[in-house]
């Protein structure tokens, strides 16, 4: 019988719709929960048991005991749960809670995180807490039929908040399973190689933008290119709204792009994370379901270079944690990846919906 220990942050994934970038910060998540973001990360860890029970796998879950509130205790969680003997440690969070626990288990238990944080750049999560799931119910079943990997547990460095993904950390490999229909890739750094192609992609971009139009133009380097176009002082890891060529929000929240969704018209200008190729629910979990279901499919512009699109398979995943919004974005969407260049690319949902 598999023994799986489980741990789960409670406030994984509250600074993402609050626009803190993380939760990482002593003062973040108060300022989530004020803002009013409902946590997610026990939900979602739901889906996964869910995922797991349908199965009928055999199966024992130990969970840690106490509250979990800070690093400290997700670290002191991970010990115990290693020195109960599991065959390996699920845990609901991201890239945060994936060191901690790497810290904890000393990297003697194999880990499989089920996606709840804001950024989850690691290679240790699964697709979607459904894919969890399916993995551990895998593992149950044939143990010996599981391929193993040392995926990467990288975060932004702590002492560079707010920065750019070029500041991404290596906080040391887990072992976890190698299953390419069920885990995520590690984000892949940009190859500046493209970045004058990018740079005219972001000109030809802000030249057909329409009149009286609103622009959700979200985080990431590459969309920074059409904010720097327009000239407007827009976040680098931020979603901002543009209308006419001026700032019109900046850094917004999900509140605040749910506020725009409501009053008109919206095109939202996205970029794919390279090496994983999320669309949304990764990053940019400020853009929610109400405005994407505003702007629709023909209204998401995506930005990327061809090199940020290799070793995808021709798909990229939304995980948005709404299952009419992960349907309206499924199928072929283009992707802009030079002037006058693109690519159709196939939209799955990364969750599973049961």
């Amino acid at each position: 019988m598999l023994r799986i220990g489980l741990t789960v942050n409670p406030i994984a994934g509250l600074g993402g719709p609050a626009a803190l970038k993380g939760t990482d910060g002593v003062d973040a998540p108060g300022l989530a929960l004020a803002a009013g973001i409902v946590p997610q990360a026990g939900l979602r860890a739901e889906m996964a048991l869910a995922a797991l029970r349908r199965s009928g796998a055999p199966v024992e879950i130990i969970a840690a005991p106490g509250p979990l509130t800070c690093a400290a205790d997700t670290i002191a969680a991970a010990q115990w749960l290693a020195a109960q003997a599991v065959d390996v440690i699920a845990f609901a969070g991201g890239d945060g809670t994936a060191r901690d626990v790497l810290k904890g288990s000393g990297g003697a238990v194999p880990l499989l995180g089920i996606p709840a944080g804001v950024k989850m750049y690691s290679g240790v999560f699964a697709l979607s807490p459904q894919a969890a799931g399916d993995l551990l119910a895998a593992m149950a079943r044939a143990p010996a039929a599981i391929v193993w990997r040392e995926a990467e547990v990288i975060d932004v460095d702590e002492a560079e908040p707010g920065s750019s993904a070029s500041a991404l950390r290596l906080y040391g490999y887990a072992r976890t399973p190698h299953e390419r229909r069920l885990m995520q890739n590690p984000k892949a750094r940009a190859a500046a190689s493209g970045e004058a192609g990018l740079r005219a992609l972001a000109a030809e971009i802000a030249t057909g933008m329409a009149p009286d139009l609103t622009y959700l133009i979200g985080p990431g380097s590459t969309t920074f290119l059409l904010k720097q176009r327009l000239g407007v002082a827009g976040a680098l890891l931020g979603v901002d709204a543009v209308r006419d060529g001026r700032l019109l929000g900046g850094d917004l929240t999900r509140a605040g792009c749910d506020a725009l969704a409501g009053a008109g018209p919206l095109t939202i200008v996205v970029t794919v994370i390279g090496g994983q190729g999320f669309l949304f629910g990764r990053g940019n979990q400020q853009i929610g379901a109400a405005a994407i279901a505003r702007a629709g499919r023909d209204g998401i512009i995506v930005m990327a270079g061809a090199d940020k699109l290799s070793g995808l398979n021709g798909r990229l995943h939304a995980d948005t944690g709404d299952a009419a919004c992960d349907r309206l974005i499924s199928g072929y969407l283009r992707v802009h990846t030079a002037p006058h260049h693109s690519t159709m690319m196939r939209v799955c949902p990364a969750t599973i919906w049961p």
